[in-house]
């Protein structure tokens, strides 16, 4: 039985809001290593997504 739209729409948007967070903390414990500063030197446009440096401030935003 299909699902009716807003409960689909309501579990899409959970996801969303869980996996955002996510990301971040991924992102942010990235950048304890020297790999995305090397991808940056290869690729300067992965700068934008995973930064090249941790800050502490950075995982309170």
């Amino acid at each position: 039985m299909p699902l009716p739209t807003s409960v689909k729409s309501r579990r899409t948007a959970i996801l969303i809001a869980a996996g955002a967070p996510a990301f971040s903390a991924a992102v942010e414990l990235f950048q304890l290593t020297d790999v995305p500063a090397r991808l940056a030197a290869v690729f300067p446009a992965s700068r934008l997504v995973l930064g090249t440096t941790f800050a502490v401030p950075d995982r309170v935003a």
